[in-house]
């Protein structure tokens, strides 16, 4: 019986520690994740995309419940902060996001 208990503690151990986003996203990225599946916190439906770009990797952070959208360089640069994909807002007019391409989801909170 001991045994049939340990085994049941390293599976659930071990499906604790798997991560369900990818291993090669930068630190920032990982740690606001991390964050996020924190038992009790929400981050608002947060869907994180990666985009490449303009010569860049780029990270679109977007929280669907209250349509929050943050546009990221890989440096961890804040570019763009609105609504909408970024359409109406001046301080983006710099980057077009329809100019990047989507390379991936990275997460979305379930």
């Amino acid at each position: 019986m001991r045994s049939g208990l340990r085994l049941v503690l390293a599976i659930a151990f071990l499906a604790a520690c798997r991560k369900d986003y990818p291993t090669d996203i930068p630190g920032w990225v990982a740690d606001r994740i991390r964050d996020c599946r924190k038992p009790f916190h929400r981050c608002n439906g947060l869907e994180i995309l990666e985009y490449a770009g303009l010569g860049q990797r780029w990270f679109y952070f977007v929280e669907r419940d209250n349509g929050s959208d943050e546009l990221y360089r890989e440096s961890a640069e804040l570019v763009c902060t609105g609504q909408g994909m970024f359409i109406h807002e001046e301080q983006c007019s710099a980057v077009v996001l329809d100019s990047l391409h989507l390379v991936r989801q990275v997460w979305q909170e379930k």
